[in-house]
């Protein structure tokens, strides 16, 4: 999906990944992208809040320990939606570009995903409730 990866034969991955799939229905790409980068500022608050790195940091829709990639993520349209991919590595194995993963912090995938989802989604439902709390400026 990312053509910048494919013009430069630069695809990544890993052999163990915690992955988060969104889906957003009728919404233009850059909402969806803009909801991306919200999915990861989530991810990397989630990471801080327990004290995996001092020097792990978000650049854009990826999160780093320094030169070392933690993350992928990919907002895509479709017919009817925009997609969001984002994952985790787990295992930093093999993978084509360095990289680090839940492994190296002794960061248990499964209590992290479920901090995410939860908070994601309080996101999203609290943007819509402040949606309905205002009345259009005349």
């Amino acid at each position: 999906m990312d053509l910048e990866d494919v013009a430069n034969n630069a695809p990544i991955k890993s052999d163990l990944m915690l992955h988060f799939i969104v889906e957003h229905f009728e919404i233009p790409l850059e909402r969806g992208v803009q909801l991306q980068r919200l999915l990861v500022a989530i991810i990397y608050e989630a990471l801080v809040r327990r004290g995996v790195s001092r020097s792990l940091e978000r650049r854009g829709d990826d999160i780093y320990d320094g030169d070392k990639k933690l993350s992928v993520s990919i907002a895509a349209p479709s017919p009817a939606s925009v997609c969001i991919h984002t994952a985790l590595n787990i295992s930093s194995e093999n993978t084509p570009v360095p990289t680090i993963g839940l492994n190296d912090y002794n960061t248990e995938p499964v209590k992290l995903a479920l901090d995410i989802m939860k908070r994601y989604c309080e996101e999203i439902d609290g943007m819509a409730h402040a949606c309905t709390k205002v009345r259009q400026i005349s």
